[in-house]
């Protein structure tokens, strides 16, 4: 069942959750290694499968949005003028604004999708489309302690550090990312790329 199909039943375990979180950071890692940017990563388009043993395994499904970058000062923007592709709630700003994409605009929507795989409430929303896409740009949103203040701080910090508005901000790449989401499963201190994380006030 897709991920979404999975929420509406209730909220994962969190051992679960960042089980998912793991899985999809390293399938992220993996496409972007081979200079793919998915560009529609979603509730919907991640596959959960339930196995014998009571575990779960998440995949990423749905490429059709796909476009190769060869790394830095490549082009990934869009190819229909004033076209939006994609799903708004899930999209990198630098997406919304029809910019150069790289691999961080999927870390940017799979911290938007932890978000909501941790609190049941997406980050971004709105009575419009065009609503939602403010909120992206403005950077507007609940800090994730507002709906699940038990969870650890540097877990809030890790999906605030992901949904960074500037894509220089974000983790470097899907592995950075995974080494710190790694730490944190274990309980250890995570080592952030220059320095600690300012805590998110609004």
């Amino acid at each position: 069942e897709t991920l979404e199909d999975r929420l509406r039943k209730g909220r994962l375990p969190l051992d679960e959750a960042l089980g998912i979180a793991g899985q999809v950071a390293d399938a992220l890692a993996a496409a972007h290694e081979r200079g793919i940017v998915h560009r529609d990563l979603k509730p919907q388009n991640l596959l959960v499968e339930t196995r014998a043993d009571g575990t779960r395994h998440a995949f990423i499904m749905d490429f059709g949005l796909a476009r190769v970058f060869e790394g830095e000062g490549s082009d990934a923007r869009y190819t229909q003028t004033g076209a939006i592709l994609g799903t708004p709630g899930y999209m990198a700003p630098e997406q919304l604004e029809r910019g150069t994409l790289d691999g961080r605009a999927d870390l940017y929507s799979l911290g938007c999708v932890f978000y909501y795989l941790l609190s049941m409430h997406r980050p971004f929303e709105g009575q419009t489309v065009q609503q939602v896409i403010a909120a992206h740009l403005a950077n507007t949103f609940r800090p994730l302690r507002h709906y699940r203040p038990q969870l650890p701080g540097p877990l809030h910090e890790w999906v605030h550090w992901l949904m960074e508005r500037r894509a220089e901000q974000r983790p470097a790449d899907a592995a950075a990312a995974l080494a710190v989401l790694r730490r944190i499963q274990l309980g250890q201190p995570p080592a952030w790329p220059g320095g600690p994380r300012p805590t998110r006030r609004t």
